[in-house]
């Protein structure tokens, strides 16, 4: 998926370390997890959604890290959405707009908001949690939900 990208080498050595393994000795879920994940990867319309997504978010050799390079894999904005709509701020709302400018402050909201929109259509926290599953980490919930409200809110500034 990074063919063609321009990503920095020093990137794609670290990307390739973390390769995806099944272990000598699985358990039945991790066995269940590497046969989705193998059927994941295997689909074109995944892996064009995930070029996607790496198209937005790797930094390329002489150009400053992409706007949305920072929304994966951000554990505390997750974190901070999940405050918020457990204290029941909608999206469109004024409190939502405060979040935003506590969260991205001045960042180019549009590219993060194609990055979000672009992890969200290829599945990269059912990626992230098959990942971890097969090998045998613990994964943060799935954070979806958090993601599609964040979405929202970005869009309702636009």
């Amino acid at each position: 998926m990074f063919g063609g990208l321009g990503a920095d080498p020093r990137l794609r050595d670290r990307v390739r370390a973390f390769g995806i393994e099944l272990p000598e000795d699985p358990t039945p879920k991790q066995v269940d997890a590497w046969i989705e994940l193998a059927e994941l990867v295997r689909d074109p319309g995944f892996r064009a959604r995930m070029r996607a997504l790496l198209e937005l978010s790797t930094p390329v050799p002489g150009r400053s890290r992409p706007p949305g390079a920072s929304i994966w894999w951000a554990r505390n904005v997750v974190r901070t959405v999940a405050e918020v709509r457990e204290r029941g701020v909608v999206p469109e709302g004024r409190e939502a707009a405060e979040v935003l400018t506590e969260l991205f402050g001045d960042d180019d909201r549009t590219a993060v908001l194609l990055c979000l929109e672009a992890g969200v259509a290829a599945g990269m926290e059912r990626y992230r949690g098959l990942v971890a599953r097969v090998r045998g980490q613990y994964a943060s919930p799935d954070a979806t939900g958090e993601l599609e409200w964040l979405a929202r809110a970005l869009r309702a500034r636009r």
